[in-house]
């Protein structure tokens, strides 16, 4: 009968064992609700919102907002850069409880 070979060991294997062993971790918190994210950005007083904030506060697709913006249904978009686009935290803040009376800048 041959002897079996000893198991190779891993330096690393043997070092995670003594690092994992205490097990002295708090558990992580869940992670945040992307509505809750907004709401908190809202409640920081943020003077914008971008698209997807907008998307993600009123639960709707970026489609929709496009499709509502362009029939005066929804807020205008504020151009902030040639290829940055945001809305107006308070008009998007109505608009979500119905108090949005539309916009009074002239349409482009």
């Amino acid at each position: 009968m041959s002897k079996r070979p000893e198991p190779i060991t891993s330096p690393f294997r043997l070092a995670e064992k003594e690092i994992s062993a205490p097990e002295t971790r708090q558990p992580a918190a869940a992670p945040k609700s992307p509505i809750a994210l907004v709401q908190e950005t809202i409640d920081s007083g943020a003077p914008f919102l971008f698209l997807e904030e907008v998307c993600a506060y009123l639960r709707v697709s970026d489609t929709t907002i496009w499709r509502q913006e362009r029939a005066g249904k929804f807020p205008r978009r504020v151009h902030l850069s040639p290829k940055r686009v945001a809305w107006r935290t308070p008009d998007v803040v109505a608009f979500a409880a119905g108090t949005w009376k539309g916009d009074k800048r002239e349409a482009a």
